[in-house]
Parts: C-alpha cells; sequence; structure tokens
C-alpha cells in the first residue's frame, strides 16, 4: 500500500490489494502442512501487475513524505517554516483550482511568481493535477513572456496577490487567473490521476540565438536523474539544501525537484534582492549542508571571507554552468572542512546532467587547469563527434553528442528543431542523442 500510494489508491487498486493479501495468507497458511511454496506462489505473482502504480511525479514523492514525516520542515524562507504535510495540502488544493479552471480542457498551466513558497507549491499542485507547468520569470521582458505564453496556450497562469493583475493582463483569451494564496476559496473537485510518462514541464531557453524553444521534459526522465545524483552524491532527510534562484532558471527547479523528491529541507535564500554579502551569515543561520551556486559566487562569497572561515556543516558545495578553474577548488578547501565534496557538472535542459565530477579535499586538480566536468553520469553515454558526423579520435575537439534514455521527448511545436537537435541512438534500442552544439573532446 505504502508504495502504491495511500492518497492514489482507487477502488480497483484496493480491491486487487486485498485480492493478493488473501491468495498470500492462504498460501502460507498451506505452507506450514507442507504445500509446496513455490509452485503456489507463482500464478499469485502474476497477479502482481494488477498493482501497477501510477506513474512518479513530484508530487508522489512529496505524498511519501507527508506521509513519513509530516511536521518535517519542507521548506525554510527566513522566519518561514512549511511542513512537508502542509505543502502537500497546498499542492492539492491547488491541484482543484487547476481542475475547476481548466474544465477539462488539454493545456497547461503557467507559473507566474516572486514569492518561492508559493511557487514550490504551485509546482507541485501542476505535477498533481496530471497539467504541465511553464515557469515564468515576473522579470523577463513582456514582449518575451507574451511569446511563451501565446506559445505554450495555458488553461491558467497560476500566481500571487502581488502579481494577478499583471498576469490578468498578460493572460491570453480563455486563460484564467488563479490566485494560489486563496486555497480556501479553491473548488473541492477531485484532481487528475497522472498515468503512463506524462510531461511534467516546457521550460523555455533564453532565446539568445532566435526565438525561445520550449524544451519538454517528462516526470519520469526528472526523477531518473534526480535519483542518480542521490546515488552519486548522497541526498536525504537530514539534509538543508539551498535555493539561491527563482523556478525560471533551470538550476533553481533542479534543486527543487532534488529537495522534494529526497526529503531534503529547502532553504530559501533571494541572491538576485539580497546578495552574497549576507550569503555567509545565511548559511551559518540555516546549518547549510548543501550549497548550490555557480563558481563566480564562490568566488565572490570567498573573497569576502577571513582566510581561516569556514563552513563546517557543509558536505556538498555543488557548482555548474560554468567553467571550474584549480583556483576555484582551493577556495572550496580553504573554507570547508575535509569531509565536504565538490561536485562539477555539465547539465543541458534537452536532457538533464550529462556529465559531473565528485572531488574530495584530497584531489590535486592540476595547477591554473580549467576542472574537466567529469565522466558520463549513469544512464548517459558521451560521444565526441567531428563536423562530418563520425566519431572524433582520443584527445579530438568536437561536438559533445549525448546518449540516453532520459532525452528530452522534444520541442514544443518545433519538429524542425526535433530533427536537427535529436535522433535515434544507432547503439541502443529505446535510447536518443541529443546534439548539444557544445564543443568537448
Amino acid at each position: 500500500l505504502y508504495q502504491v500510494g495511500f492518497h492514489r489508491l482507487d477502488a480497483r487498486r484496493v480491491l486487487a490489494v486485498v485480492q493478493v493479501a488473501i491468495s498470500l495468507l492462504t498460501i502460507l497458511a498451506g505452507a506450514a502442512s507442507g504445500g509446496n511454496l513455490v509452485d503456489e506462489l507463482t500464478p499469485v505473482i502474476a497477479q502482481v501487475p494488477a498493482l501497477e502504480r501510477a506513474a512518479e511525479t513530484i508530487a508522489t514523492r512529496l505524498a511519501t513524505f507527508a506521509h513519513r514525516s509530516p511536521r518535517g520542515m519542507a521548506i525554510v524562507d527566513r522566519d518561514a517554516r512549511m511542513t512537508w504535510a502542509e505543502l502537500d495540502a497546498g499542492a492539492s488544493a491547488i491541484a482543484r483550482g487547476i481542475v475547476d479552471a481548466g474544465d477539462a480542457r488539454p493545456g497547461s498551466v503557467s507559473l507566474l511568481f516572486d514569492d518561492k513558497r508559493l511557487a514550490i507549491t504551485a509546482l507541485a499542485g501542476a505535477a498533481r493535477s496530471g497539467r504541465v507547468y511553464v515557469p515564468l520569470d515576473p522579470a523577463d521582458p513582456e514582449e518575451r513572456l507574451r511569446f511563451m505564453l501565446d506559445d505554450s496556450a495555458p488553461i491558467a497562469i497560476l500566481t500571487e496577490p502581488a502579481l494577478a493583475s499583471r498576469a490578468r493582463d498578460l493572460a491570453p483569451a480563455g486563460c484564467a487567473v488563479v490566485d494560489v494564496s486563496q486555497r480556501d476559496a479553491l473548488a473541492g473537485a477531485a484532481f487528475a490521476q497522472v498515468e503512463g510518462e506524462p510531461t511534467a514541464h516546457l521550460f523555455y531557453t533564453s532565446g539568445t540565438t532566435g526565438r525561445p524553444k520550449g524544451v519538454r521534459q517528462t516526470h519520469a526522465n526528472q526523477l531518473f536523474f534526480v535519483d542518480s545524483y542521490a546515488r552519486r552524491v548522497g541526498v536525504g532527510e537530514g539534509d538543508r539544501m539551498s535555493l539561491l534562484y527563482a523556478l525560471s532558471f533551470a538550476a533553481g527547479l533542479g534543486c527543487i525537484y532534488r529537495a522534494i523528491s529526497l526529503g531534503a529541507t529547502l532553504c530559501l535564500y533571494d541572491l538576485k534582492r539580497e546578495g552574497v554579502p549576507g550569503l555567509a551569515e545565511w548559511m551559518d543561520r540555516e546549518r547549510l549542508t548543501m550549497l548550490h551556486t555557480f563558481p563566480r559566487v564562490l568566488r565572490e562569497l570567498c573573497g569576502r571571507l577571513d582566510a581561516r572561515r569556514q563552513f563546517p556543516h557543509l558536505r556538498v558545495v555543488h557548482l555548474g554552468s560554468e567553467s571550474l578553474f584549480a583556483s576555484d577548488f582551493a577556495l572550496f578547501r580553504a573554507h570547508t572542512g575535509a569531509h565536504c565534496k565538490l561536485v562539477h557538472q555539465f547539465s543541458a535542459t534537452e536532457i538533464g546532467t550529462i556529465a559531473q565530477n565528485v572531488m574530495g579535499h584530497d584531489t590535486v586538480p592540476a595547477a591554473d587547469a580549467v576542472i574537466p566536468v567529469g565522466r558520463a553520469v549513469d544512464g548517459v553515454r558521451i560521444e565526441i563527434h567531428r563536423e562530418d558526423g563520425s566519431i572524433a579520435a582520443p584527445g579530438e575537439s568536437g561536438e559533445v553528442i549525448a546518449c540516453s534514455r532520459h532525452v528530452s521527448p522534444g520541442y514544443w511545436n518545433r519538429p524542425d528543431l526535433d530533427a536537427a537537435k535529436f535522433f535515434a541512438d544507432p547503439l541502443v534500442a529505446g535510447s536518443r542523442c541529443y546534439r548539444t552544439g557544445d564543443v568537448g573532446r
């Protein structure tokens, strides 16, 4: 029952659970009198597919921790706290509001928030409702926001009181605006049960090389990389993980998925508004165990510290999206304890984590060298291709090609880009390859 998910049991699943349980009890009782246990169990095991689990999403992971540790802290935002039970209840209320707003019409929901706590709750609510969500950044130019809304055609914009008026101005025809802070007013309709392998979100690229592209990603793929990260780095219910960025930034979305899916407490800090000067004090006060940021932030943070100042609670410093140098590693080693690890990785919106380098204090990078992003993570194969598509020789530079069963299903309404960027893996059935456009060797 726990594995199926208490909150997702319907009459069919309950009946299947009861039938299998009765059969097992009958067989075990007979085994005591000399019955052939293996022969008798075989047909019962064949019934187990009737207990198939609904598709796993960030919302089902959230429900697990809400059941296991309802009073545990899911989110900490300065003096505000949100327990797993409160986050789960808020997500369910928002899911019901989405169902009412959508009126059974197909379409995504857009998330327009400054308040990160409300944004995270809305994200989980969208997942629970079965809708694809599209993160929007209120700081983006209106032209970009209108393009994303017109392109994704949402049935509703989820937002907060301070942005409700702007959401109404931006909303396309037929798109509802839902203030998620008014949870008590949300109707009590049952929310959809997510089956199959649903798309989790559309994440729009920056558009620096043309119009923004909506990248689709599934819940299954997101959770695959979350679990891969947990196996390699280790994330648990005792961890306190930073969230410095907005949902509309890919790194921020990754932090949310890891924390909620693995039971870590998500500690919120608005780096854009509060800046690096207050970061060290905040890290100590929150007893942060996992810091996710960029090399340039680490440099500024450490540049403000006394040479002997350390962060004793930190056990993981995760850096990405920029080149990492031996001098950065020296800063990491000077300001963390010997137990702390440095994680440097290479990711892409179209797949997730491609390569990862996990280093301890005993790692010795070459002086003044760029630190490699590491080796391919589990479930990903990396190839380097020449311009003619052939595989480059060792040491030769070329385009990085990432192959996996967990590549994005493709771009939203852009079959031309799908054809240009994705192709079937010639070596592994069911796997696809993504042309990253990045150069490596």
